[in-house]
């Protein structure tokens, strides 16, 4: 495995990183870790289209009767 050494990290994003750390009981560099390896990974189209689909069936939208998804954009557009 590679080693990363971060200098001049602002105290701000510091401490933000400290907090998490404790709010999910792991060490700082844990989290720190935790962090990287969520926002680097690979990106999976396949995933996260399922992602979406799943949520999309979890959480249905549903437009009132007789509306349609331009009127209401352009309604609320025009407010």
């Amino acid at each position: 495995m590679a080693t990363l050494t971060v200098r001049k990290l602002s105290d701000k994003t510091y401490e933000g990183i400290a907090r998490r750390a404790k709010a999910n009981n792991r060490s700082l560099e844990a989290e720190a870790r935790e962090i990287l390896d969520r926002e680097v990974k690979p990106f999976d189209i396949k995933s996260w289209v399922a992602d979406l689909q799943d949520s999309r069936r979890r959480h249905p939208f549903k437009l009132p009767p007789g509306e349609d998804a331009v009127s209401i954009i352009r309604a609320v557009r025009d407010e």
